[in-house]
């Protein structure tokens, strides 16, 4: 192999591992109570109130759920175990 091939090689190593390295201290600081805060000042930047929040743990692929508000237009977010949003939306024809 060629100089060059072998330090792009080596370039691309070191990226990926810093990357890998960053999502997993990301993930591994991660807890209930971070994605919970964050979904809650989501909702009380939209005018809601944060004593009308609430967590429930998810199945599957959800985490969280947490949900502020009552009725129809209760604000609703899930969430995986990275702290990413999950569309629960049904999906038609499953």
């Amino acid at each position: 192999m060629s100089r060059p091939l072998i330090l792009g090689l080596i370039l691309l190593l070191f990226i990926a591992t810093g990357l890998g390295l960053l999502l997993g201290l990301r993930v591994a600081g991660l807890d209930e109570s971070a994605v919970i805060e964050r979904a809650a000042r989501a909702y009380v930047a939209g005018g809601g109130r944060l004593e009308d929040c609430v967590a429930r743990p998810g199945s599957g692929p959800v985490w969280i759920v947490v949900t502020c508000g009552r009725g129809e237009g209760a604000f609703v977010r899930a969430f995986d175990r990275r702290g990413f949003v999950v569309d629960t939306a049904p999906v038609p024809g499953i």
